[in-house]
């Protein structure tokens, strides 16, 4: 038992009977006031012989629907397209309700985040949660709305490169957001003198950097790594799967531009270059005491190779070893199964605001 018929539905009942109007048995009942439109199949056979463009559509429709069964593991991260929701255009209540709860989630990681990667004592776990609450609220919504709008208005397969013309409309959330991820994490940097409306400029960029790959990982990622979630036969089960794989490869990834970000916002008066060499010094230390210690019969050679190692070594082990890299990864891992489930279990709740190309029928 389904409910169809929602604004800008394509469902229809017994279609696939209709050519050579054969019996179908299902039952359907209105249980809301609207219109049914029924197509008789002598119609539909005289619009297929006698319009070759309707033909076309026919056939590239049933092409598409098809796909759309038979993607499963094929699908390019980039050419990833969002779920249909029963709510129209977009669950808000639902996106509203995990924002909500993941926002004390996040907030309360993040004290300890810039604990370790400031070395001061940790700040407040929930500090401006009157400004944090509806600020995070919003940037999720802007992440789920924003994808849902371009997936309803850009038809990507209809451009020569598709995958690039997706990469595009997958970066473009995380730029749009960038503003409101400075205010939300400027609202955690009490060690910022600075007021809250000069503060969440600082690190902008590495943060925007930061929000791009939250943005991919969130979005096309989560439903990439949810496709591929073979092992599990329950939807939800593949959902918190993909979730989770994909927090942990964006949380990764995602990192140094974090770090560089929240040092430049807790120390401003800093270079970029400082704070990366801050982030860099245990794994210098271990390099000259422990690794490849400095000796004092060492010729010419021996120092300048030595010193071409430490070179390049010590900035990739900052890299690929990251301070934090634990909560960090766990922050964003449990932010994507806490938002993705929560969607999911209230998606069904809709509201009468249309984003989408298709007119309301009210």
């Amino acid at each position: 038992m389904a409910t169809m018929g929602s604004s800008g539905s394509s469902a229809t009942i017994g279609m696939l009977h209709l050519i050579r109007e054969e019996r179908s048995f299902s039952t359907v009942r209105a249980v809301s006031d609207g219109a049914c439109f029924r197509l008789q199949a002598d119609v539909l056979r005289e619009l297929l012989e006698e319009s070759p463009e309707f033909s076309q559509e026919v056939i590239f429709s049933l092409c598409k629907e098809v796909r759309s069964h038979t993607r499963m593991s094929r699908t390019p991260l980039f050419m990833q397209s969002g779920k249909a929701m029963p709510a129209e255009p977009l669950p808000w209540f639902a996106v509203s309700c995990a924002a909500a709860i993941e926002s004390f989630y996040r907030s309360g990681l993040n004290a300890y985040l810039n604990a370790q990667l400031s070395g001061q004592p940790r700040g407040k776990l929930f500090p401006d949660m009157h400004i944090q609450l509806p600020t995070r609220i919003l940037y999720i919504n802007g992440f789920k709305g924003l994808r849902h709008i371009l997936d309803s208005r850009v038809h990507i397969n209809d451009f020569e490169n598709p995958q690039l013309v997706g990469l595009g409309l997958a970066i473009l959330p995380g730029v749009a957001m960038t503003p409101i991820s400075s205010i939300l994490e400027a609202c955690n940097a009490s060690m910022n003198p600075e007021p809250l409306s000069t503060r969440w400029t600082r690190g902008i960029v590495p943060r925007c950097g930061r929000e791009i790959i939250f943005g991919i990982g969130i979005n096309q990622l989560s439903d990439f790594c949810e496709e591929r979630m073979e092992i599990f036969s329950s939807q939800k089960a593949r959902n918190l799967g993909g979730s989770l794989v994909a927090g942990l490869v964006s949380g990764y990834l995602s990192h140094i531009p974090h770090n560089l970000s929240t040092l430049k916002l807790l120390m401003p008066n800093k270079t970029y270059a400082q704070h990366f060499d801050a982030l860099s010094r245990p794994y210098g230390r271990w390099f000259d005491t422990q690794f490849f210690p400095v000796q004092s019969q060492d010729s010419a050679r021996t120092s300048a190779f030595r010193s071409a190692v430490r070179n390049v070594m010590v900035p990739a082990l900052t890299c690929v070893f990251p301070k934090g890299s634990i909560i960090r990864t766990t922050q964003i891992a449990g932010s994507f199964i806490i938002i993705n489930a929560a969607v999911n279990a209230l998606s069904h709740i809709s509201v009468n605001v249309s984003v989408s190309r298709t007119p309301s029928t009210a």
